[in-house]
């Protein structure tokens, strides 16, 4: 007989890092990291948009408390960071480090409380794992501050690896220096090198045409920033990619502006910024907090009426455990 985990845990840091100070630390992740996102959460709650966004959060309070009392977490207090780390493109390669403040034991009791749970060791830690209909699944709670989740056993111990200093970080990229140079304390940085996802769809060739994609987002001086970085393969295709950005946006104008959607998309391609960065390509958008707060209000409420009251549930089977045993450290 199954029995399910009821993983409110897991839906409270999805809704978090849907949402967006743990900076991002290249210290925590594989030197083979081929993309990243990463999100502040500690200083994304101090923003506008934070505070409103855990405010209307409210309804998922009950669910939450239950959260918190099997397993000592409240994800709207105790998560400060969520990083999601990508040594390939396939989704078993992707892990997901998160940061906070966390009951070692009880996350633990709460995990071993699933019938088809296995607990292996690896390099002095205790490996969690088990199955549902989608395949395999790890976890590892590292320390009272960090937790690893992820559906690839390898890459989750390549993970591992980098924290216990048994295998190189990756090393600082010189775009995330330049992001860095301005006034702006973006609350979520992600970065891709585009090289890492091969041959992409035959729609997608402007997407070949690039090296590395660098995003970075936050709140600065009442204002709702995005900053993007785009680094053609070749230098001589800057100004190419700079020209097919524009023609995206120029698309976008012809749009029926009779429906909201597409008029409200028009009106934030209006404000977009688009210029040569040398060696990239930056796109760049600000739009008053205040605009973003009336939408996401109007959005969220909506949601909680389609949903009755705003409950929200997720449910984890877990069947049986990997076939496969842990290979010796």
């Amino acid at each position: 007989m199954k029995r399910h985990i009821q993983w409110a845990l897991v839906a409270g840091l999805c809704v978090a890092a849907a949402a967006t100070a743990d900076p991002f630390d290249p210290a925590k992740v594989p030197e083979k990291t081929r993309w990243f996102v990463h999100a502040d959460l500690k200083r994304f709650k101090e923003t506008q948009l934070g505070a409103q966004i855990l405010k209307q959060l409210a309804p998922l309070s009950p669910a939450l408390e239950l959260v918190e009392k099997a397993t000592g977490l409240d994800p709207r207090r105790d998560l400060s960071g969520v990083t999601l780390v990508g040594l390939g493109a396939k989704g078993d390669e992707v892990v997901v480090l998160f940061s906070g403040q966390f009951q070692q034991e009880k996350l633990k009791v709460a995990v071993r409380g699933a019938k088809e749970h296995r607990e292996l060791a690896y390099g002095g830690h205790a490996l969690h794992s088990w199955r549902d209909d989608k395949g395999a699944h790890y976890g590892c709670v590292y320390d009272a501050r960090t937790v690893l989740m992820g559906d690839g056993q390898p890459a989750l111990l390549a993970l591992l690896d980098v924290l216990d200093k048994k295998s190189p970080a990756c090393k600082p990229h010189e775009v995330l220096a330049r992001l860095g140079k301005g006034e702006e304390p973006f609350t979520l940085l992600a970065l891709a090198d585009m090289e890492a996802f091969g041959k992409l769809e035959p729609q997608a060739n402007l997407l070949e045409k690039l090296k590395l994609m660098c995003l970075a987002v936050g709140e600065h001086r009442g204002d709702f920033t995005a900053r993007l970085l785009v680094q053609p393969c070749e230098a001589s295709a800057a100004v190419s990619v700079q020209q097919a950005l524009q023609g995206l946006v120029a698309i976008v104008q012809l749009g029926d502006s009779k429906k909201p959607e597409i008029r409200r998309a028009q009106e934030l391609a209006q404000r977009l910024k688009i210029e040569q960065a040398d060696p990239y390509v930056s796109v760049r958008l600000d739009v008053p907090v205040k605009e973003v707060l009336e939408t996401l209000k109007i959005r969220l409420e909506a949601e909680s009426t389609a949903q009755g009251k705003g409950s929200l549930k997720l449910e984890l089977k877990l069947g049986d455990p990997p076939a496969k045993p842990l290979p010796p450290k």
